[in-house]
């Protein structure tokens, strides 16, 4: 593995999540993906979520509330040999029109070209704000409003 590597693979993460490539997603995140998500995200969106399936599924969810929803990176920084932290936004649109923000630190570590962990800080607060009240997690977003996030195969 190259000293760029694991940025060159968060890199290419955030481009796909932005263009909604879920080809591209599958190819540079693990199978056995380990995410944790900020605690008190809505809907219980939030925790550790084993495998692409459970965080793709997780990441229809919140697509399907927030139009547009794109993490914007400003800073990458490598950290080690395979662990690469990211700062940013994450900018969209609430389902009212109303425009979202919310500030984001990753945590990334990558191996054999595959992000095999991710942790995620996050302003829980402005997502509670832009989605308001939602079921807790296991009420799946419907197919139709999840788009191409829902098909992870």
């Amino acid at each position: 593995m190259t000293a760029n590597e694991p940025a060159e693979v968060v890199g290419a993460f955030y481009r796909a999540l932005r263009s909604r490539d879920v080809p591209r997603l599958l190819s540079v995140i693990a199978p056995d993906v380990e995410a944790s998500l900020a605690e008190r995200l809505p809907a219980g969106w939030g925790g550790l979520h084993q495998g692409r399936d459970s965080l793709l599924q997780t990441w229809a969810a919140m697509a399907s509330e927030i139009v547009d929803l794109s993490p914007y990176p400003t800073d990458v920084v490598p950290h080690g040999d395979d662990t690469v932290i990211v700062v940013g936004a994450y900018i969209g649109r609430a389902r009212d029109d109303r425009p979202f923000s919310a500030d984001f630190a990753h945590v990334v570590q990558v191996r054999d070209g595959h992000i095999l962990r991710l942790r995620q800080i996050t302003d829980t607060a402005a997502w509670h704000t832009a989605v308001g009240p939602l079921p807790e997690r296991g009420s799946a977003a419907p197919e139709s409003e999840a788009g191409s996030w829902a098909s992870v195969e």
